[in-house]
This record gives structure tokens, C-alpha cells and sequence, in this order.
């Protein structure tokens, strides 16, 4: 029983790797792009992240120098999260001249790229927002302190 297992398995590779060598462009192309987008938005990001909060946690930041101190890391993380996006449309598009589902696919990463230009435009009007709150936040703290 195991042996049929294994020659089922190993014709199946077999038949896979063939078809799959025919298109060897997109096919290293999906793993490539796996591989980045695994890497920006699950390793990088938090990466990222973590100086972000290890930086407001050791080090006090006048309102007057958020950008100097956080804009390197801020950078960082808008083309960490950038690139990830990338690859996951190289991902999608890789995939789609793979698959036989010809006629549906191309809607389908039509919307994905509306989507993302929506969520785009949305997060860079919250942060906008956000720096704002936040340097009327240090202020008032900076004021409340200054009376004491």
C-alpha cells in the first residue's frame, strides 16, 4: 500500500513539474514574490515596528522632533508595506498565467488594485490626521508640564 503511495505522489510531481516547467517565467516569478511578501509584511513589518516602540519607549521626543527621530522608521515602513503589496500583486498575477481560469482572473485583480489604492489613500489621510493629534497631544503635555 505504501509503495503505490509513493509512485501516486511521485507521478503527481512528476506531472506538475512538467506542466509547470513549460511556464518556468511565472512559476519562478510566484516564488520569488512568495518569498518577498512573506519576508516584507511578516518579518520586516513587525521588525520595523518593534524599533518604532523601542525608540518612544527609551527615548523622549519633543514635538518638535518627531519627524527627525521616527521619519527614517516611518519611511521604512510605508516601503515595507509598499513592496509587500507588490508581491502579492506579482504573487496574484504569477498565479492567474498559471491557472486555466482565464476570463474571471483579471476582474479579480482589477479589484484587488482598486482596493488597494482605496486602503492607500485611506491610511495616508488617517496618519495625517494622526501626526496632527499627536503633536497637539505633546503640546498640551509639554504645557502641562511646563506649570508644574
Amino acid at each position: 500500500m505504501g509503495k503505490i503511495k509513493y509512485s501516486v505522489a511521485k507521478r503527481t510531481i512528476y506531472y506538475y513539474g512538467k506542466a509547470t516547467l513549460k511556464h518556468w517565467p511565472f512559476f519562478l516569478l510566484d516564488i520569488l514574490s512568495s518569498v518577498g511578501y512573506a519576508y516584507f509584511l511578516t518579518f520586516g513589518n513587525p521588525l520595523i515596528i518593534a524599533r518604532i516602540v523601542d525608540t518612544i519607549t527609551t527615548v523622549t521626543v519633543k514635538a518638535d522632533q518627531i519627524f527627525s527621530v521616527f521619519g527614517p522608521d516611518i519611511l521604512l515602513l510605508i516601503l515595507c508595506n509598499v513592496l509587500g503589496q507588490v508581491c502579492s500583486k506579482l504573487q496574484d498575477y504569477s498565479l492567474w498565467k498559471l491557472q486555466i481560469l482565464l476570463p474571471l482572473v483579471p476582474l479579480y485583480v482589477l479589484i484587488l488594485a482598486i482596493f488597494l489604492g482605496i486602503y492607500i489613500f485611506v491610511v495616508y489621510r488617517i496618519f495625517k490626521r494622526l501626526l496632527k493629534l499627536n503633536a497637539e497631544t505633546a503640546g498640551a503635555q509639554n504645557r502641562r508640564m511646563a506649570r508644574f
